[in-house]
């Protein structure tokens, strides 16, 4: 985010990095003073409004039931506006808590909050649920649909009166009609036709032989049944090969997505669309790689690691702007080491920068490190562990196995590290960092 030009007695009372706001995602920063919005893709500052502008705060859900606070704002000539944050979801419920503590706030600053009635009775659910035929609507009693208003000034769903009862009865009585009448025409002529020509009417033994009468027989025209040809199935693309020799990334999404890719002190920002390969020029190490879908969209991202041509490691996700972290060991070249074509931009990974220390041999620990102090929460099987230090600090979850989200966050505007990771007996199973003032390092596994 930008310098956020703070006042001599102003400081930072919470940071929310997920907003979304008319579509765009934005990070939102409560100070004690104002709001400031800044665009999440380049920290752009985007809106500075002062609490005392801040006319109503009403708290709610949107269509898809996620957490939504709508602020309406006064301007200095006396106008008003409105503008709708979104809570997009997160694991644990993470946007609930923030849209809590961000009311919390407001009511400290003598804002008037309010709370709208809640839309279904069902609870918060994901982007994913909602976009889940059937779901966005709730459940209803089934119903016989309005006939919609098709003048040239109308729209579909506009309040048009139900369709009579006999209206619709009509329709498919009329189609078995003409098609049972069809059908008798054809037995009649089927049945004249196989008397054959030439039948000679039966006569009394008695009465005076008289000319045959001969029956001209009906003539049916043949029925022709109308097939009709379905187009044939269009194959499906062929999958790009994945080059046989050397270590390659392979990611593959219809949509835009971002990231980096580290190993060794080897780097390269990712920030593209569709399916792409991206060569590692190093063998023997571990590749890291953070990829994150840029919309909201349920379309399958997939990043896969190959030496040799040979999948190594795979993720993939359908979660709306959802991650895949890999944190993959390799080791030679198969096919031999590929030199790049060009030079490589060349990054020193975050990690380097953590202190040598003997980790716990046995058991799940969460590491935490900065040189600034930072304050979070570790939540596990429905324990949280709350967080408020500085420097390296080491703390111990008492699971075997199960899911672990972590949250924490800098507590300054420097530049410095912030790195949290998880071992077990000993090992790294993951690890997340941010360097951005005011940043937040999530982590979310199973162990």
């Amino acid at each position: 985010m930008a310098d956020l030009n703070l006042g001599g007695d102003e400081s930072v009372q919470k940071k929310l990095p997920r907003i979304i706001v008319g579509g765009i995602r934005y990070e939102a920063v409560l100070t004690t003073r104002r709001i400031i919005l800044a665009e999440r893709e380049n920290g752009t500052i985007r809106e500075d409004i002062p609490y005392q502008d801040i006319v109503l705060a009403v708290a709610g859900q949107n269509s898809i039931r996620e957490p939504q606070l709508r602020l309406t704002i006064a301007s200095p000539s006396g106008e008003q506006r409105s503008i709708d944050l979104i809570f997009v979801y997160q694991p644990a419920g993470m946007n609930v808590q923030n849209i809590e503590s961000c009311m919390e706030i407001l009511n400290e600053h003598k804002v008037a909050v309010q709370k709208s009635g809640c839309h279904d009775a069902a609870g918060p659910m994901s982007r994913i649920q909602a976009l889940t035929p059937g779901m966005a609507a709730g459940n209803r009693a089934q119903s016989r649909p309005a006939v919609p208003d098709m003048g040239l000034m109308s729209t579909f769903g506009s309040g048009g009166a139900p369709v009579p009862e006999d209206s619709q009865k009509t329709p498919w009585l009329i189609p078995i009609i003409v098609v049972a009448g069809i059908l008798a025409v054809i037995f009649l002529g089927v049945f004249l036709a196989g008397q054959g020509p030439g039948e000679e009417m039966p006569v009394s033994a008695t009465a005076t032989p008289s000319p045959t009468a001969t029956r001209t027989p009906v003539i049916t025209p043949p029925v022709t049944t109308i097939i009709p040809v379905l187009p044939a199935n269009t194959p499906p693309a062929p999958r790009t090969a994945v080059p046989t020799n050397g270590i390659w990334v392979r990611i593959s999404y219809q949509g835009n997505y971002t990231g980096t890719l580290e190993a060794k002190g080897w780097g390269i920002d990712v920030n593209s669309c569709g399916t792409q390969y991206y060569l590692v020029p190093l063998h023997d190490t571990m590749i890291h790689s953070f990829i994150e879908k840029g919309d909201g969209s349920a379309g399958k991202l997939e990043v896969g690691i190959y030496n040799g041509g040979t999948l190594v490691s795979e993720g993939r996700t359908t979660r709306p702007y959802g991650i895949v972290e890999l944190h993959v060991p390799v080791g030679p070249a198969a096919g031999g080491a590929v030199i790049p074509p060009s030079p490589t931009k060349v990054q020193v990974s975050p990690y380097s920068s953590l202190p040598f220390v003997n980790v716990p041999p046995s058991g799940v620990w969460v590491r935490v490190f900065s040189t600034r102090n930072y304050t979070g929460s570790i939540r596990a099987n429905g324990q949280e562990t709350l967080i408020n230090s500085s420097g390296d600090q080491f703390y111990q979850i008492p699971i075997a196995s199960g899911a672990i989200d972590g949250s924490v966050e800098k507590q300054d505007g420097s530049k410095n590290n912030l790195i949290i990771g998880i071992y077990k007996d000993g090992a790294v199973i993951i690890q997340s960092y941010t360097s951005a003032p005011f940043g937040v390092a999530e982590i979310h596994t199973r162990v």
